[in-house]
Formats: C-alpha cells, structure tokens, sequence
C-alpha cells in the first residue's frame, strides 16, 4: 500500500497494513487486528481533536520560533 506521508492517519495505516501483513504469515492474532481496530474506532468517536493543554503547547513553541527569527 503507498500512502502518502501527508495523509493524516499516515501512521496508523502504516501500522494495519503491517499487522494485515503478520496476519498473513500467521505471525500477528486475528485479536491483534481487532484491538487495533477498536483503537481506531475509539479515535473516530472522540473526534481526534486536539486537546487543550496541546494547543496551549503549540502556542508557546509557536512563539518561541518566532521570537528567534527576529
């Protein structure tokens, strides 16, 4: 599978197709695949939205970078 770094579940498609592939060699439980799923599931329902002491950080490096520019 290619998938493109600037797709934003890059990451965890990366990690499914490389669990679908240990499945395939009999080398990951089907309950690997599942659990992975139920993450993925899980991060759909909340929403994946940013928290806010997250922001808070973002703005602060932000900032910092800006302040160095100058």
């Amino acid at each position: 599978m290619n998938i493109p770094k600037s797709h934003p579940r890059y990451l965890s498609l990366q990690i499914r197709e490389k669990l679908v592939n240990g499945f395939d060699k009999n080398l990951v439980a089907k309950e690997g695949l599942l659990a992975h799923g139920r993450g993925e599931a899980f991060d759909y329902l909340i929403g994946e939205k940013t928290t806010k002491s997250a922001k808070n950080l973002l703005h602060f490096v932000q900032k910092r970078l800006f302040s160095w520019q100058k």
